[in-house]
């Protein structure tokens, strides 16, 4: 005999087959047995919508928090933005930094003095100041990033002063 034959014999005395239904009390007792206390469909509906909305929350939540962290990461901060105190030495630092600036591209345009790698390290040391000023306005007035803001224009100030020193006692 093969499957279908007997597949066949089995959907035709289908009737047959189910002489024996459980008793009215077979589920209460397989239940206590069970230890589980089912609950009554109703219950569920209202467990999944509060399921459902708690999930909602929190996608809500999180797109809120994604979205409030980018912008902190797009923001900066100047040390002015710290106190009155950190403006005035940001201003006197970049005013130094700007007439330093000046001064080299003076002479290094009378000199004819290739000026990329300086260029390039200020450009760097510009970048720095950049990330730095992202660092302080998420880090709430760390003074490990002031500091490093400060030390950042004290480098290019100093990395002018010896250019120009250098350019200036160098005879062509």
């Amino acid at each position: 005999m093969d499957m279908k034959n007997l597949e066949d014999i089995i959907r035709k005395n289908k009737d047959s087959f189910d002489v024996h239904d459980p008793s009215f009390t077979h589920f209460e007792q397989f239940k206590q047995k069970l230890g589980v206390n089912f609950r009554k469909k109703g219950n569920s509906f209202v467990i999944l919508s509060i399921v459902s909305m708690a999930a909602s929350l929190l996608l809500l939540l999180g797109f809120f928090m994604s979205n409030q962290v980018k912008v902190n990461i797009n923001r900066k901060a100047d040390l002015g933005d710290v106190s009155h105190e950190y403006h005035d030495v940001e201003v006197y630092y970049q005013t130094n930094y700007n007439s330093k600036l000046i001064e080299y591209q003076k002479i290094a345009q009378n000199k004819n003095t290739p000026d990329s790698i300086v260029l390039h390290e200020l450009s760097n040391l510009n970048n720095e100041y950049t990330e730095l000023q992202e660092d302080l306005a998420n880090a709430d007035n760390d003074n490990r990033v002031i500091n490093a803001m400060i030390s950042n224009y004290r480098l290019r100030i100093a990395l002018l002063d010896r250019v120009i020193n250098t350019l200036t006692n160098y005879t062509w």
